[in-house]
């Protein structure tokens, strides 16, 4: 149990979670550390699909891109695309695919 009076706290960045915690406790007790926060001691201990490069999971409202060859899914942000931007494409292949397929296999 925490026996800090004050301190920085911050929310657990879980969509509808509102339980607060102070951030040296979140350093020290090991929580979860996500893209956009900490989960907080009672969502730190569910498994979490995790995706990307980043090896994190998905933010609610957040744009994600499927690879068209390994089926792997990233973040946007992550490598740099842009959601509008890749409306207008038919097909994406991420970096680590371009780099190890055959020029074939790609088209």
């Amino acid at each position: 149990m925490c026996k800090l009076a004050a301190g920085q706290l911050v929310t657990c960045s879980v969509s509808g979670c509102r339980i607060k915690f102070h951030l040296y406790c979140a350093l020290s007790c090991r929580l979860r550390e996500r893209r956009k926060g900490f989960a907080c001691w009672k969502h730190s201990s569910e498994e979490e699909e995790v995706y990307c490069i980043c090896r994190q999971g998905y933010e609610e409202g957040e744009f994600m891109i499927e690879c068209d060859h390994c089926k792997e899914w990233f973040h946007g942000s992550c490598v740099g695309v842009e959601e509008e931007a890749a409306e207008e494409w038919e097909t994406w292949t991420c970096d680590k695919c371009r780099a190890t397929a055959e020029p074939d296999e790609l088209a």
